[in-house]
């Protein structure tokens, strides 16, 4: 069999594993206040979309090495890659978004000037 595949999803894993301790990380810095705004939002949400893509391939990988007999659950559990995949962006984007209004409103409380963006 072609070992493309099988490198393939061991770097993405190797990647994916990488971007996870790197998220524990930023995370465990985010709590002992070690970062200061922007930047603890930067690498936290950073961070966490760097596990996503790297993830996904690596599951991909895996549903194409899985025996025949075995396909059904490796694309059940590809299937809910994905899932995990689209919530993950979606609720970093809509964090991200909902975020900036009560940012501003903490920063106009505590007296500096932040102007919103008129749309």
């Amino acid at each position: 069999m072609n070992t493309t595949i099988y490198k393939f999803g061991f770097w993405s894993g190797l990647i994916a594993f990488g971007a996870t301790t790197a998220f524990v990380i930023v995370q465990l810095l985010q709590i002992v206040r070690a970062f200061r705004f922007p930047f603890d939002e930067i690498f936290i949400y950073g961070t966490s979309l760097c596990i996503v893509i790297p993830f996904v391939l690596e599951m991909l990988a895996f549903h194409y090495t899985t025996p025949t007999e075995k396909k059904y659950w490796s694309h059940a559990a590809l299937v809910f890659t994905i899932l995990y995949a689209v919530f993950v962006t979606s609720r970093t984007n809509l964090s991200r978004c909902s975020m900036d209004d009560n940012l501003t409103s903490h920063y106009d409380k505590c007296g500096r000037i932040i102007q919103k963006k008129q749309y």
